[in-house]
């Protein structure tokens, strides 16, 4: 992929597919003569290495909506904690999320939750509609609202504050703010109210003290409760993060980004400089890694690079995205006017699906050319950018056709489909065999240039001629029904059969040619209707049925019952699967697990849960060379896998009491304390309810549970965690 660069007016670099060029570049050009500028440029660009396209789709991305909250669709302010709690300031109160559980607390008068902090104090503090507090949370475990605003004007209940637009912690207290004024709760006890000089258009809490930007782009430091001016904007703040010692970055409501030193703004390039102007930003976050997020009001999230060079356009949907914040698995929360989003920040996986283009369920991926391609079920897709920076796909070829599988060879992009076997080249598709259904197609590891192609009776040899392929050998049988083939050193193969034992090709050594197949024995007792699945694992063939795991011992498949896939409880399976990766790395799969075992056959598999757990099913998974990259074929899209970025672990947690209540035979409900060690006193009463939840964020438990000296066994509930 060819990048073309211009100068910007800042000064800075840009090219024109996202990226600015690196700052010793720039610092060259600053230096060199101006005649002589062109020349350069030129000459640096010539030689720059060009950043190959990475094909990075969506995050795992999971949507509550009213019909899981159960709440107003419209949310404000999103507060997750380290306990595994997150809030969420909505429109019907504050909503809580724990456990796969939503739960509403109400808030006095209208209800609103439009802001949350958590102290340095360890209490959450809720700014809403005429009321501002602090959320205690009781010995029975249920959540109550407890006022704060009385204590300022304690004559008026429900005085005319009108929204609480930000609830922002420092370093000794709590700062609510209002149109007109500025409420501060120290944790000591001290409270301050402060007027402002003009209307409120936002706040920020930065380095541990509070700053306020007023209609007028004014922008003021809070210090020993005075406003002390600090500088004037040309528009509304919507982000201000700390960008080093006294130096801060600022993005305005016009789209533009500025850094500030002292009172000075200087104009800032990035590479989202078009996003950001025609998308509308409104909330700015810092993340972990030093990235940025930017949730726009066209109903996009921007992942901006630390350096600014680089960003990722996520499609979240059309509401406005008002509010963000990382919780402590690395997912990103995102509360907007429609619908509360949860977001992983890793980019070890991400995900291209029917919002990037593609129509129909998926199969396989190949990157050809630079360009990718996926195989649907209704015709063949390349991708592409679109001016955004978006990811999209088109359809190419055989468009509403099945097609099964990719391969990529130095003569173009071979396609198995479901009339035939085609050959892509140069952006045209070209027949190599017609009426056969192209099902499989895996290239050789022992003869140059040779693809195996199983088709729907049987198997078909495809040669290298030049810059094309003929087929050289073909086996047809309608018994056959070929799946799987597992390729010996000696270039023989062991091909496995739906509903029948494997067969076994034979190879010359003189000629490549493959003899007729021959029936493969199994071990005594074996049902030769019985469908297996053949593999090749460290030199080793393999026959996996789902009564038992065969190893070839030189002379035989003899079961076994110690080897690593069946450590890791994926054999023995008729479904299971190997993958090998140019890298020396083994994947191993079935149609719901999928595990990766690194180059040294001495270590263990490691299961992996695609998108964090955010898809099911896996249909395939192809390598793409030897970048390590992995496609991984899913019933809800193709998935990307880098194994070289850092992945977010699965929290693995015990469950907590949530809650003990008992229905009592005089009547009414009795909550009971959820502390260790409070002493649990019972009415009588005719049932007792016990919930409980883990904390994990994206784990989908199942319970066991068992109540001493009532049960002596453990007794399996539901992943609602309530018996």
């Amino acid at each position: 992929m060819h990048q073309s660069y211009s100068i910007l007016a800042t000064g800075d670099l840009m090219s024109g597919s996202g990226h600015i060029a690196p700052a010793h570049v720039q610092r060259a050009i600053a230096h060199v003569p101006g005649v002589w500028v062109c020349l350069l440029l030129m000459l640096l660009l010539a030689s720059a290495t060009v950043m190959a396209e990475d094909w990075v789709g969506q995050p795992s991305m999971s949507r509550y909506t009213p019909a899981d909250t159960d709440a107003n669709p419209f949310s404000f302010s999103v507060l997750p904690l380290k306990s595994g709690e997150v809030f969420v300031g909505n429109g019907d109160g504050v909503l809580r999320y724990f456990g796969k559980r939503w739960q509403l607390i109400k808030l006095p008068g209208s209800g609103a939750a439009r802001s949350l902090a958590l102290g340095r104090d360890g209490r959450i503090y809720v700014g809403g509609y005429q009321h501002f507090g602090v959320l205690e949370r009781k010995p029975d475990g249920r959540y109550r609202f407890d006022s704060l605003d009385r204590l300022f004007v304690p004559e008026a209940a429900g005085a005319p504050l009108g929204e609480v637009w930000d609830t922002l912690a420092t370093d000794d207290g709590v700062w609510f703010t209002t149109n007109q004024q500025l409420f501060f709760a120290g944790y000591q006890g001290e409270r301050l109210t402060v007027d402002l000089p003009g209307r409120l258009q936002t706040s920020f809490a930065i380095d541990g003290s509070m700053v306020v930007a007023l209609s007028d782009h004014q922008v003021y430091r809070v210090r020993d409760g005075q406003l002390m001016p600090w500088f004037k904007a040309a528009a509304g703040l919507r982000g201000l993060v700390a960008a080093g010692a006294d130096e801060f970055l600022l993005l305005d409501s016009d789209g533009l980004m500025f850094r500030v030193k002292g009172a000075a703004l200087r104009p800032q390039a990035t590479a989202a400089d078009a996003q950001l102007r025609s998308g509308t930003p409104y909330v700015m976050l810092e993340l972990p890694s030093g990235d940025y997020a930017i949730g726009l009001l066209s109903g996009e999230i921007l992942r901006l690079s630390a350096d600014l060079s680089r960003f990722t356009t996520w499609r979240t949907g059309s509401a406005p995205v008002i509010a963000l914040a990382v919780d402590r698995e690395n997912h990103l929360w995102a509360a907007t006017e429609a619908d509360i989003l949860r977001l992983s920040l890793s980019e070890a996986w991400s995900l291209l699906d029917r919002s990037n283009g593609l129509r129909g369920p998926v199969s396989h991926a190949a990157v050809y050319q630079d360009r990718l391609y996926v195989s649907t079920s209704v015709g063949l897709y390349g991708a592409r950018r679109d001016a955004s920076g978006g990811l999209n796909f088109d359809v190419l070829a055989l468009s509403s056709k099945e097609v099964n599988d990719l391969a990529v060879t130095p003569a173009g992009l071979l396609v198995a489909a479901r009339d035939g076997i085609y050959l892509w080249r140069d952006q045209r598709l070209s027949t190599l065999d017609e009426d056969v259904l192209g099902w499989r197609l895996f290239p050789s590891n022992v003869v140059e240039g040779r693809i195996y192609a199983v088709e729907d009776t049987g198997l078909i040899v495809l040669d290298r001629a030049g810059d094309n392929f003929e087929v050289t050998q073909r086996f047809s049988d309608p018994s056959f029904r070929f799946d799987e083939i597992s390729e010996a050193a000696d270039g023989s193969l062991w091909v496995d059969r739906f509903l029948a034992s494997p067969m076994h090709f034979a190879m010359s050594s003189s000629e490549h040619h493959l003899q007729d197949p021959e029936p493969v024995m199994l071990a005594p007792g074996s049902d030769p209707e019985d469908s297996a699945a053949v593999m090749n694992l460290d030199g080793t063939p393999l026959i996996s049925t789902d009564r038992a795991l065969y190893q070839w011992d030189g002379s035989q498949f003899s079961a076994t019952a110690s080897h690593p896939l069946i450590s890791i409880d994926l054999a023995p399976s008729s479904e299971l699967r190997l993958r090998h990766c140019a890298d020396g790395s083994v994947y191993a799969f079935t149609g719901r697990r999928l595990a990766r075992r690194d180059a040294n056959p001495a270590h263990a598999f490691e299961e992996l849960h695609p998108m964090a757990g955010g898809t099911r099913g896996i249909v395939d998974v192809q390598c793409t060379g030897t970048d390590r990259l992995v496609w991984i074929g899913t019933w809800n899209g193709m998935v990307r896998f880098d194994p070289s970025v850092a992945r977010t672990e699965i929290e693995q947690e015990p469950p907590r009491i949530e809650s003990v209540r008992s229905d009592v035979v005089e009547g009414g409900v009795h909550w009971h304390p959820i502390q260790a060690g409070e002493d649990l006193r019972l009415k009588r009463f005719r049932q007792i309810r016990f919930e409980y939840a883990s904390p994990a964020l994206s784990a989908s438990p199942r319970y066991q549970s068992r109540l001493l000296g009532y049960d002596r066994d453990w007794t399996d509930s539901d992943s609602e965690g309530v018996r």
